[in-house]
């Protein structure tokens, strides 16, 4: 993680396929705390000013679809 806050990474995103979870930490926020969201709904990307929003039920539709194989 410290590796990406020098090199300058504003937004960092995880995404825990087996809990079905989205970990967000916002590099740019003094003191930040991560975020846990779980894959439900949509999540702004903050570095986008909101406008980029991302369909985290997609994600975990995609997620669901890979564990029936």
């Amino acid at each position: 993680m410290t590796k990406y806050m020098e090199a300058g990474v504003r937004e960092y995103w995880i995404i825990d396929p087996d809990k079905k979870m989205l970990i967000v930490h916002r590099f740019e926020e003094e003191d930040y705390l991560p975020l846990v969201h779980d894959l439900s709904g949509s999540m702004p990307v903050a570095i986008s000013g909101g406008e980029l929003i991302i369909d985290l039920d997609e994600i975990r539709e995609i997620i669901e679809e890979g564990e029936e194989l």
